[in-house]
C-alpha cells in the first residue's frame, strides 16, 4: 500500500512539474518574441491586422521663407497622428497639429500593400487649417482653409529600421479670413505646390521606434504663416525636418 501511494505521489510531481515547465517554456517564448519594425512604423506603408490602431507623436520645424517674414524664422509644429486599420490593406490616417493660434486637422484613406520587404501606399487626404489670433493689431481674426493632399509612399523594412519616401500634391480648395462681422473669401481652387519627404524609423528601446526625417516643401500658403502672409502666385521653398515616436 505505502509503495501504491509513493508511486501515485511520484506521477503527481512528474505531472506538475511537467505542466509547469510548458508553462514557464510558453511564457519564455512570449517573452522572447522577437521584434517586428512593421508591427511598429507609423510612416512605412504597411497593412495591418484590420481594426488595430498605432498611435504616434511628433514634432515637425518648419523652416518659413524669409520674404514672408522678414527673417527666416523655423517653428515647431507639435502633433498626433492616429492611424486605424481596416481590412484587405485599407487604412484610416488622422492627426492634429497645433501651437494655438494655428491649427492642422488632417483625416483621409489609405491603400497599403507589401511586396516581400517593400511596401507601397496610396491615399486622398483632407486638411482643415484654422487659425485665431486677437490682439498685435488682429481684431479676433479667424482664418478657415481646407485642402486636399493626393499621395503616394514607397518604402523598405529590415531588421529594425525603415525607409519611406512619400510625394504629396496640395490643392487649396478654400481660404477665408473673417474679422469682426467681415468675411474675406480670399482664394478658391488653388494649386499649393507639392511635398516630397524621406522619413527613417529606428528602434530605439523595446517596441518604441523613433522617426526622424525631412520634407522638401514647395508652397503658396502655409498655416504657420497665415497672419503675416496669404496665398500667393509663387511657390516658396520650405524645408522642413521631423522627428517623432510611435507607440
Amino acid at each position: 500500500m505505502i509503495y501504491i501511494l509513493r508511486f501515485q505521489f511520484l506521477l503527481m510531481f512528474i505531472f506538475l512539474f511537467t505542466n509547469n515547465g510548458i508553462a514557464f517554456a510558453k511564457q519564455d517564448s512570449l517573452k522572447k518574441k522577437p521584434f517586428d519594425i512593421l508591427d511598429h512604423t507609423m510612416a512605412l506603408a504597411t497593412p495591418r491586422k484590420a481594426w488595430t490602431f498605432k498611435h504616434h507623436v511628433n514634432i515637425e520645424l518648419v523652416s518659413l521663407p524669409k520674404d514672408w517674414l522678414e527673417s527666416a524664422l523655423s517653428i515647431p509644429f507639435p502633433g498626433y497622428k492616429l492611424r486605424f486599420h481596416l481590412p484587405i490593406g485599407f487604412s484610416i490616417d488622422a492627426s492634429i497639429h497645433s501651437i494655438v493660434i494655428a491649427s492642422q486637422i488632417k483625416f483621409g484613406p489609405k491603400y497599403l500593400i507589401n511586396i516581400g520587404q517593400f511596401h507601397a501606399g496610396i491615399g486622398l487626404d483632407g486638411f482643415l487649417n484654422i487659425g485665431w489670433l486677437n490682439g498685435y493689431g488682429f481684431d479676433n481674426s479667424v482664418l478657415k482653409a481646407w485642402q486636399i493632399e493626393p499621395n503616394l509612399s514607397i518604402g523598405v523594412h529590415f531588421d529594425n529600421m525603415a525607409l519611406t519616401l512619400e510625394g504629396r500634391y496640395r490643392y487649396l480648395t478654400d481660404y477665408q479670413i473673417s474679422t469682426g462681422s467681415l468675411v474675406y473669401d480670399e482664394s478658391r481652387n488653388v494649386f499649393n505646390g507639392f511635398t516630397a519627404s524621406l522619413n527613417i524609423e529606428q528602434r530605439l528601446f523595446k517596441n518604441q521606434v523613433m522617426l526622424m526625417g525631412i520634407s522638401l516643401n514647395y508652397a503658396r500658403f502655409h498655416i504657420l504663416a497665415w497672419p503675416v502672409f496669404n496665398p500667393v502666385k509663387s511657390l516658396y521653398y520650405m524645408p522642413q525636418f521631423n522627428i517623432g515616436m510611435t507607440f
